[in-house]
């Protein structure tokens, strides 16, 4: 599963004092809510693409070996478990 951050949604959630950003599932039921606080000490660490109207953080969801969920923190090669 993949999702994506826009550069909008981070500056909305960064104007909260508690935020999290949601991950809804289609294939599964049930969605998994990050709290922005990790987003914010992690998205240098995920892949970004950069368009002419901003930029968006890659959110790629994989499995663990113990097969729980997981956000795959590319460029450092961790799993961060949801």
């Amino acid at each position: 599963m993949r999702s994506v951050m826009r550069s909008k949604w981070d500056e909305f959630l960064a104007g909260g004092k508690e935020s999290y950003f949601v991950l809804c599932c289609r294939d599964r039921q049930e969605a998994f809510a990050i709290p922005y606080s990790w987003v914010k000490e992690h998205k240098k660490d995920l892949n970004m693409t950069v368009t002419g109207d901003g930029a968006y953080w890659h959110f790629a969801v994989a499995t663990t070996e113990g097969g729980q969920l997981a956000v795959n923190v590319s460029k450092i090669g961790m799993k961060a478990p949801l």
